[in-house]
C-alpha cells in the first residue's frame, strides 16, 4: 500500500511539474512569435568556419545558439530552447529555426553548409542560411 501511494505522490509531481513547463514554454513561444535562430554545435572541424565566415553576416535579430555538447549557449530560456532543440522536425545541425503561431519550426541545414565547407565554398555560407531564413519566412 505505501509503494502505491509514493508512486501515486511521485506521479502527481511529475504531472504538475510537465503542466507548468509547458505553460512557461507556450508563453514563452508567445512572448517570441517571430523569434529566428540559427544553431550550430562546437564540432571542431566546422566550428571555426561557421564562427568566422557566417555568423558576422547574420542580421542582428537572429539569435545565434551554440551547442557545447547538448548544452545551449544562449541569453533566452535555456530550458525551452533545450526542449525545442530535441524536438526538432529537422534534425541536423546547423538547423535554423523561427516561430510561427505558437511553434517552433526548423530547418536544417547540415548537408549544404558541411558541403560547402568541405569543398571550401565558405563563401556561400551566408546566402544558404539567408535563403533558409526566407522560406520559413514565406510559411505564414
Amino acid at each position: 500500500m505505501t509503494a502505491f501511494l509514493l508512486i501515486a505522490i511521485a506521479s502527481a509531481k511529475a504531472t504538475r511539474t510537465r503542466h507548468k513547463f509547458t505553460a512557461e514554454y507556450n508563453l514563452f513561444l508567445a512572448e517570441h512569435e517571430g523569434l529566428e535562430i540559427f544553431c550550430y554545435t562546437n564540432r571542431l572541424k566546422f566550428c571555426d568556419a561557421i564562427e568566422a565566415q557566417l555568423v558576422p553576416t547574420l542580421d542582428e535579430h537572429i539569435h545565434v545558439i551554440k551547442l557545447n555538447g547538448k548544452v545551449p549557449q544562449t541569453r533566452l530560456n535555456e530550458r525551452v530552447i533545450s526542449h525545442a532543440l530535441c524536438n526538432l522536425k529537422g534534425v541536423g545541425f546547423p538547423n535554423v529555426m523561427r516561430v510561427v503561431d505558437g511553434k517552433f519550426i526548423d530547418s536544417s541545414l547540415h548537408k549544404p553548409i558541411y558541403d560547402a565547407i568541405n569543398n571550401n565554398n565558405t563563401n556561400l555560407l551566408p546566402s544558404l542560411v539567408h535563403d533558409k531564413l526566407r522560406r520559413l519566412r514565406d510559411l505564414l
